[in-house]
Order: structure tokens, then sequence, then C-alpha cells
């Protein structure tokens, strides 16, 4: 996990103020979050600090490119 993630975690699972406010100034790499996120326990403090990372920082997965076919 990186120190960014790391970071954003703690600050999450340390304040008293609303989560959503708090994670849309954390700069976070979305992809590393949707990892950090499958190996979580839920209800845990960091998979709940996870979620609204997630919320804030959507990951979509690279898809394969396939030129289109010339018939």
């Amino acid at each position: 996990m990186s120190e960014q993630l790391t970071a954003a975690l703690e600050v999450l699972t340390s304040t008293y103020q609303d989560l959503d406010m708090i994670a849309q100034g954390l700069v976070v790499d979305a992809a590393e979050v949707a990892q950090a996120l499958s190996s979580t326990e839920v209800d845990s403090a960091e998979g709940v600090a996870l979620r609204v990372l997630a919320k804030h920082n959507l990951y979509t997965a690279p898809t394969r490119y396939t030129p289109p076919s010339e018939e």
C-alpha cells in the first residue's frame, strides 16, 4: 500500500468530520483503492474508509481495444 493511501486511510479512520467531505480532498490512486478494497473486511474501519475513497475515485478497469473489422 502506498504512503498516499496509508495516510488517507489514517485521516479517514481518525476523524469525526464528514467522511465524504474529507475524501473529496484526498488524492489517491483509484486502482490501488480498488485493489485494497477487494482484500479488506467490509465492516472494518479500513473497509468503510476505502469504500468512501472508492466513491470519490472511480476506477474503471482497462479493456482491450479491438479495431473494427474491414468487411
